[in-house]
């Protein structure tokens, strides 16, 4: 027994008691590199068994976060990457909703790292975490190149600003310039390129520029202008507005740290305080980033256009505008900016408050499909309503400044009022094809009666149905619908020519602004004749009817730089006819499908290695996004087209969006929803690059190629792919 015991207390001795594991702690981790402000890495724990990461979120109140099963650390020295094995208390993709304080700590477990490693990246997120020792000190200054760059850049513009924007010298198409710096840039930021929604808003032109960022920070960009402007560039989802002139060079130093903290405050506006402006541009944008009005509230304005009179509504617009007013004067009271500075503040809220109107008018229609029983939507709307309109200076060409001045033409252009079509000669029959099947006392379905009365149409698939319906009803009917074409059509067409009254619409539209709107045909007015231009054209296949057009057109338009650009818009669609041999001028012809050039260059160079996998088929593609309301309903729309001509061997539809603009979820849920293949999802540098190729901001927009892969048609109506499809084949074999 004795001997038993001593054993027992011998083995007990003997057991081998484990070495407590050394843990190298890491507090608040310096780095080179953040891409987020959203949460900082606290601790990092360091072992023989694990690695532990501390996550400390700072966000606002409300927003929840989820964490992925593929987060990971990598090792910046030879790319190895080390995967999380678990969170502590909590699961992945699991949403976790963040409490009052906005606050939330989180600890992730990874593998332990190799000996020696010094950094550590995490999750392309956070690059350059230093394990021992401290980041060294970076001066936050701009170096002295990139200032010597920009001062030698800003030097060579010798002008000063316009003083008066009544000045002949308004208009101009001298390049501008926007040169600048981004403290703290970083190619691994994810972004290489900024963007530039040019467009001329006299003529409906689109020409967006890609601003190239240089590994330096370094970034420049000659800027189309024909008139000065407040807009805005676009970097990294970011928008930063600024004011330039043609002829101008406009300097802007910009941080990183300010990237991060509209990101924090999930601000779209990178803070124009914040930018350091350089060069005579310098002075009116650091007046005009002293003032921002108050946030537009859009729900309010939401339940406001559907609970409210018009009246009522008008009042609550212009009790809007009246507000901004007074903060404006307030702070014109106590400031010192110039007196153009000035000027495009009072026409931004004048300008705001015409829009909210114009968009109240132009959704009742839509609203009130949608709420039928609707008492205030079923008022009717008299010209008298519109007197707001008069509180806008529509002769002053400081209204095209502002950036919303683009919104507001746009809108005036098409409201009710002023929408007429060119009058057409058109053959009418003696009776309709219904009348003669009851003359001939032939009996149809009601739903028959119906498809021969249907005319308005809401959608493709509508339209598409309506044909199916109408070959169907045909097929039955053959016999009768022959003798009545026989009868009342075929005798008389031959002796019929069509022509179109371009003109009259305008007669139309000159009676409303001065008898209605009690307005004059005033500058604004003017350039909706310059911007309708070009949906004209599209008709027109004639030169000599263009031109003809044209004189008549531009006789009522006072200003020469529109009469300009109209001429050029004209010009380019149809060139001056070359004389033959003998003198006479060639007759007009018709434009074919023409091959259109384009730039060479890395955007050309990355559409073709999308597009030439498809060599040898014309190609209609789509440029697209999950967010483009538009362009969801058109591929919905399309669905049946895509399914009849999937194994068509001449044609193939090909998708293109941004990584931006359609979040991976929703695209991989949507585009296997609507079966579209040959869909590509590239970042948003590369889709900056095609919107600059192709030239288009907006989007739906459609471009084709022909089977050589060339460009026949930079921006196809989608809308009519089935009328249209046959022509193009035929063009193309």
């Amino acid at each position: 027994m004795k001997t038993l015991v001593f054993t027992i207390l011998f083995c007990i001795f003997f057991i081998e008691v484990p070495a407590k594991t050394k843990v190298q702690v890491v507090d608040n981790p310096s780095y080179d590199l953040a891409t987020t402000k959203r949460f900082r890495i606290s601790k990092i724990e360091l072992s023989e068994k694990e690695t532990k990461v501390h996550l400390e979120w700072s966000i606002p109140e409300g927003w929840w976060i989820q964490y992925a099963a593929d987060t990971f650390l990598k090792n910046p020295e030879t790319g190895e990457k080390f995967t999380v094995i678990k969170i502590e208390d909590e699961e992945f993709d699991t949403r976790i909703d963040i409490g009052a304080s906005g606050t939330h700590h989180s600890i992730f477990i990874f593998p332990p790292l190799e000996k020696g490693i010094e950094k550590i990246d995490y999750n392309d997120q956070f690059y350059g975490l230093y394990l021992n020792g401290k980041k060294p000190q970076k001066s936050s200054e701009v170096p002295e190149n990139m200032k010597k760059w920009m001062d030698t850049e800003l030097a060579k513009v010798k002008k000063d600003p316009l003083q008066d924007y009544e000045s002949d010298k308004f208009f101009s198409k001298e390049p501008a310039k926007i040169i600048g710096y981004i403290k703290g840039y970083d190619s691994r930021l994810g972004f290489e390129t900024g963007i530039y929604y040019a467009s001329n808003e006299l003529t409906r032109e689109e020409y967006p520029v890609t601003i190239e960022i240089y590994e330096d920070g370094r970034f420049e960009a000659d800027i189309p202008l024909i008139h000065p402007t407040t807009s805005y560039i676009v970097f990294n989802n970011r928008i930063l507005n600024f004011y330039l002139e043609p002829g101008h060079t406009l300097g802007m130093v910009l941080d990183w740290k300010d990237f991060l903290e509209a990101e924090h405050k999930d601000n779209i506006y990178y803070a124009q305080a914040a930018i350091e402006f350089k060069g005579r541009m310098a002075e009116i944008n650091k007046n005009l980033s002293q003032f921002q009005f108050p946030q537009f509230d859009y729900d309010e304005y939401q339940k406001n256009r559907l609970s409210l009179s018009a009246e009522e509504f008008k009042k609550y617009v212009f009790n809007f505008r009246e507000e901004n007013k007074k903060k404006l004067d307030a702070f014109l009271k106590h400031s010192e900016i110039s007196g153009n500075a000035e000027w495009i503040l009072r026409n931004e809220n004048k300008l705001q408050g015409v829009i909210m109107m114009m968009n109240y008018l132009r959704d009742r229609d839509y609203y009130q499909r949608q709420n039928p029983e609707n008492e205030y939507l079923k008022e009717k709307i008299g010209m008298e309503f519109y007197s707001f309109l008069q509180d806008l200076p529509l002769n002053e060409r400081a209204l095209l400044i502002n950036k919303n001045f683009g919104e507001f033409i746009n809108q005036f252009e098409f409201t009710k009022p002023l929408s007429f079509h060119p009058k057409e000669t058109s053959f009418t029959p003696e009776i309709t094809e219904l009348e003669y099947l009851e003359k001939q006392s032939i009996k149809i379905t009601e739903e028959e009666r119906k498809l021969l009365a249907k005319k308005i149409f809401y959608s493709q698939e509508e339209v598409m149905q309506n044909m199916k319906d109408r070959m169907e009803f045909r097929e039955k009917y053959g016999d009768q619908i022959k003798e009545y074409a026989d009868k009342y059509i075929s005798p008389y067409i031959a002796d019929f020519k069509k022509s179109t009254d371009y003109m009259d619409p305008w007669h139309k539209k000159d009676s409303v602004m001065v008898n209605h709107f009690k307005l004059k045909n005033d500058l604004i007015y003017d350039i909706t004749k310059t911007r309708n231009l070009k949906s004209i054209l599209e008709r027109i296949t004639e030169a000599d009817e263009a031109h003809h057009y044209w004189k008549d057109l531009s006789a009522t338009i006072e200003n020469d730089f529109l009469k300009k650009e109209g001429e050029r818009i004209v010009k380019k669609k149809f060139p001056g006819k070359k004389k033959t041999a003998d003198g006479a001028n060639p007759p007009s012809i018709t434009l074919n499908f023409e091959i259109i050039p384009l730039l060479k260059g890395k955007a050309k160079d990355l559409f073709y290695d999308i597009a030439d996998q498809y060599r040898g088929k014309i190609l209609f593609i789509d440029f697209w996004a999950t967010s483009c309301g538009p362009c969801v309903a058109t591929i919905k729309e399309m669905k049946g087209i895509r399914k009849t001509h999937e194994n068509n061997p001449d044609i193939e539809f090909v998708f293109i969006t941004d990584e931006a603009q359609s979040p991976l979820e929703y695209y991989n849920k949507f585009t296997k929803e609507q079966e579209m293949t040959n869909i590509h999802r590239v970042n948003t540098d590369t889709y900056n690059r095609f919107r600059q190729l192709f030239q288009f901001n907006g989007i739906p927009r459609y471009v084709v190629l022909n089977k050589k892969g060339e460009l026949i048609d930079g921006n196809f109506p989608m809308h009519n792919f089935t009328s249209k499809l046959p022509d193009i084949l035929e063009k193309n074999k």
